[in-house]
């Protein structure tokens, strides 16, 4: 039995009207699901509990009276009680057990609506609340965006430089964009499908000047995606003697210089 099929049996268990095979399922599934289902039979339980405050007490017409009155006497007057009287006395009532089997499926039925109403209810609250998340989302990647744009808008100036940084052998569909703004020497690179490192190694952006050193200018690990965005200070004197950018694959933390494979490469 499925859960779902358990908590549809809940109320109807709760009034004790399952067969026994059906009852003896039903607890079994209670022992399977455990609070998931029990929490379910607790309220089908309190809501059993409580209905029969709502139902009045009827008090018999008196057409009823006066019927049961009129058989008395017409049974009393005979002088002996035949079939025929007997069957006149009892056909004055409704068969037996119709009347309390009509007022247990009403209460059946009232549970069984009373509990899709608080599912229904619960199910509106979950809603709203994930549209109040959703709208939050939606707020923070909208001021997410307009953070963006606006640092992309203020790199972009006629002194902006645009350079691709192409994947390498290692790393042929990896890239990454550099924006340089020459007048305030600020670099913004956002990196695109580098592959996963291991644990124990970072990636490493390194500055080449045109005497061929190589100076180390960034250590980052990027998403799952294999993207990053780095946003670097370049010092004066390397702005002025700068030939190439790379990146390559170095033990956790970096190094002093390069000692692994190059993964991209640009010419300045």
């Amino acid at each position: 039995m499925r859960l779902e099929e358990a908590k549809e049996l809940a109320p109807l268990y709760a009034l004790g009207a399952l067969d026994p095979l059906k009852r003896a399922e039903f607890e079994r599934a209670i022992d399977m699901f455990g609070t998931d289902l029990s929490d379910e039979l607790s309220e089908c339980r309190r809501i059993v509990s409580i209905l029969p405050l709502a139902v009045n007490a009827e008090i018999p017409p008196t057409s009823a009276r006066d019927r049961l009155f009129s058989a008395v006497a017409h049974v009393s007057q005979a002088k002996d009680v035949n079939v025929r009287s007997v069957s006149t006395f009892k056909a004055l009532w409704p068969p037996a057990g119709r009347t309390e089997w009509l007022r247990w499926g009403l209460l059946a039925a009232t549970v069984v609506l009373a509990v899709i109403a608080g599912r229904l209810w619960n199910e509106n609250v979950g809603l709203e609340s994930n549209n109040a998340a959703m709208s939050r989302r939606a707020a923070s990647l909208e001021a997410s965006l307009e953070r963006k744009q606006a640092e992309f808008d203020d790199l972009l100036s006629q002194t902006t430089r645009m350079v691709l940084l192409a994947g390498q052998s290692v790393s042929p569909g990896a890239r990454a964009q550099l924006l340089w703004d020459t007048d305030r020497n600020v670099w913004v690179i956002y990196v695109f499908d580098l592959p996963l490192a291991a644990e124990e190694k970072d990636y490493q952006l390194w500055y080449i000047t045109r005497d061929q050193r190589k100076i180390g200018a960034s250590v980052f690990r990027p998403d799952e995606r294999g993207r990053s965005e780095l946003k670097i200070d370049l010092p004066a004197e390397i702005a002025a003697n700068i030939a190439a950018a790379a990146v390559t694959l170095e033990p956790r933390g970096g190094s002093e210089q390069p000692t692994g494979a190059m993964y991209l490469l640009a010419s300045l």
